[in-house]
């Protein structure tokens, strides 16, 4: 079947590539590591120094979250965005390449390529997400909450929205090193607007226009221990941007031969 050899071309092109691997899951984790030593040292010295301390308790909330929580939930967001990226560039380059081309001899439909880059990528961001969760977890404690089925939730819609951005570059652009430009500007410009890099909860009005602030509220939703119904509206925003993008990236591909 043309589609399930497209999602193993696809998966496989991203674990032979021995420089993609450990930047998109060593690097979060890194970042994880440096700043949960920081952050632990900062309470810790508080902590020593306060001679009393007083504790708030907010009734109808979930539970409390630490400084390393909401960094960790940062950085998992700009990098499941950033997994559009390399989606992006994958599409183009294929095409640039024609390596598909190669592999089949017969010709390849629309439907089967979208259809096989998306499943692989999204088989691959699932990975990767999952990964930089359970690592950071292990190593350095961080706390993601008990709800598996609401983080692949979160998950899956901010990746749907990757994705679908993903395509609608791969459609707009002729190669892969300027769709890889673009997106990374967009993508820190976004994570840095809505306070992902500074942790000072975002520019106000403004970071409610990025993608980030909305993913990272439905995962701190989910981490926290509230249900989804509680998240509602940052499911309603990040859905609707995915499916503005989709409906882009569909019109963008029906208008022209894209494809081998």
């Amino acid at each position: 079947m043309v589609t399930y050899q497209i999602i193993k071309h696809v998966i496989k092109g991203f674990f032979r590539n021995l420089v993609m691997l450990p930047i998109i899951i060593g690097v979060p984790i890194f970042q994880i590591f440096i700043m949960s030593k920081i952050f632990t040292e900062i309470e810790s010295n508080v902590a020593f120094n306060t001679e009393s301390v007083v504790e708030l308790v907010f009734l109808g909330t979930g539970k409390p979250t630490s400084m390393v929580q909401e960094f960790a939930v940062a950085i998992l967001v700009m990098y499941v965005l950033i997994s559009g990226i390399i989606a992006a560039t994958t599409i183009i380059s294929e095409k640039e390449e024609h390596t598909l081309m190669r592999i089949f001899t017969a010709p390849i439909k629309k439907s089967q390529f979208i259809i096989g880059s998306l499943i692989g990528q999204a088989t691959l961001l699932f990975f990767n997400s999952f990964t930089i969760i359970y690592i950071s977890y292990l190593l350095f404690n961080v706390d993601w909450g008990t709800s598996l089925g609401g983080l692949a939730f979160a998950t899956s819609l901010l990746g749907f929205v990757s994705l679908s951005m993903a395509f609608v570059a791969g459609g707009l652009f002729k190669n892969s090193k300027i769709a890889s430009g673009v997106l990374s500007f967009v993508i820190v410009v976004m994570t840095f607007i809505s306070g992902g890099l500074t942790q000072n909860g975002g520019f106000g009005l403004a970071s409610k226009f990025t993608i980030n602030w909305w993913g990272f509220d439905l995962y701190m939703k989910v981490i926290e221990g509230n249900p989804l119904a509680n998240s509602s509206f940052s499911i309603i925003v990040l859905t609707t941007v995915g499916v503005i993008l989709t409906l882009l990236a569909i019109f963008i591909y029906g208008r022209e031969n894209i494809y081998e």
